[in-house]
């Protein structure tokens, strides 16, 4: 899936209408990928052709261990539950009476990150389920196993044509989604361009 799918998912899943929120569910749904766009933007900026880029620097075995990692189900699990578990002892805290010593700016701190980590593990389980050749270490530094989908997110020999359509109206509806349930105009505009 493409990256900005991920971020317009991760917005509206995991957002529930709070913008703090939405805004770190998007970030949720970029981080996987940082990685490797930081890693093409400086090859580029070096001159690197993309033919290089993907066809060897990718499968290279320092780009595919930093995509394992960053891909990770070790990682996107481990976040969930530690922020998950911050935010019930928050809330635990506030219901025993406690609540005073939890300031207004902190009480979205472990929604929110949950809410981002969430996104990121959803974004790791789609990529599982539509890469082939190019698919991540999900396990990785556990296992270096590969698990090569049927389904191709780029291949049109692997379902690419069906998937492609699926994504590109998903895209639509969910940035459709979050310009009516934001009003903001730089959101707006952000979103008029994610769909693009």
């Amino acid at each position: 899936m493409n990256t900005q799918t991920h971020i317009l998912l991760g917005a509206v899943l995991f957002g529930r209408g709070i913008p703090q929120r939405a805004w770190l569910g998007a970030l949720g749904g970029l981080l996987p990928d940082m990685p490797l766009i930081v890693t093409v933007i400086v090859l580029k900026i070096a001159g690197m052709p993309s033919q290089r880029i993907f066809g060897e620097v990718y499968f290279s075995e320092w780009c595919q261990a930093l995509n394992g990692f960053s891909h990770g189900f070790i990682l996107w699990v481990g976040l969930v539950a530690i922020f998950a578990l911050l935010w019930r002892r928050q809330r635990l805290r506030v219901r025993s009476g406690q609540g005073d010593k939890v300031s207004q700016s902190n009480s979205e701190l472990w929604p929110g990150l949950t809410a981002m980590a969430s996104s990121g593990l959803l974004h790791a389980l789609i990529d599982f389920l539509c890469h082939r050749e190019d698919a991540h270490r999900h396990f990785w530094p556990v296992s270096n196993w590969i698990f090569v989908s049927p389904v191709s997110y780029y291949d049109p020999r692997h379902f690419w044509v069906q998937f492609a359509l699926f994504e590109a109206l998903l895209g639509v509806l969910l940035a459709g989604f979050l310009f009516w349930r934001f009003r903001n105009l730089w959101v707006r505009l952000l979103l008029g361009l994610s769909i693009f």
